[in-house]
């Protein structure tokens, strides 16, 4: 079963990553109920690694979401954001864990930079009454 977890988990967290994105960009929310089955694969993927590997995984993501919350009361993340990445974080190692935020870091700076340079093309015309 060990096995199984950990082959299954990455394709199944992917597959709710991608659902999560396609809600972000759709609709602006991330739905809980994607949080909380990316939450319970992690648990069970670091579950199956051990319990010190949960123990770790668990105080980590609970350490990035208490690092975010207050990113979120100045306005600077949604609490999308911030519960997505704790539920991701369960199912991380430390090591990957570091690996993550450095890749959202740059991704998160990749797409401001593209929105500070569309804020720069002119406002598209509205269209005509009627």
């Amino acid at each position: 079963m060990n096995d199984a977890v950990r082959l299954a988990a990455p394709a199944a967290q992917a597959a709710l990553l991608s659902l999560a994105a396609w809600n972000d960009l759709l609709a602006r929310r991330i739905p809980d109920r994607l949080c909380i089955a990316l939450a319970a694969i992690g648990v069970a993927a670091r579950g199956a690694a051990g319990i010190e590997a949960l123990a770790w995984s668990a105080a980590l993501a609970a350490l990035i979401f208490a690092a975010m919350v207050p990113a979120h009361a100045l306005g600077a993340l949604g609490g999308g954001d911030i519960k997505l990445s704790a539920a991701l974080a369960l199912g991380l190692a430390p090591a990957a864990l570091g690996e993550f935020l450095t890749a959202t870091a740059l991704a998160g700076g990749v797409l401001a930079a593209l929105h500070l340079a569309l804020r720069r093309l002119p406002r598209p015309a509205p269209c005509p009454a009627g």
